[in-house]
């Protein structure tokens, strides 16, 4: 998987956090709008990487 190339695509609210991880591989931790989070599973998967999904709910 490129990186970068998924970093760029990343929709986010803020910059994602990126972690090496101890195998070598990265985590890359992202908040995403429910609206474009089908689009971003997509291009994560196309990247051939793995997905953990939290929902978070904020009430103002």
């Amino acid at each position: 998987m490129d990186k970068d190339k998924l970093i760029r695509n990343l929709p986010a609210m803020e910059a994602p956090t990126i972690n090496s991880l101890s195998d070598g591989a990265v985590a890359i931790e992202t908040i995403v709008p429910k609206n474009v989070m089908s689009d971003t599973i997509i291009v994560i998967k196309q990247g051939g990487g793995n997905i953990l999904i939290q929902d978070i709910t904020v009430t103002i």
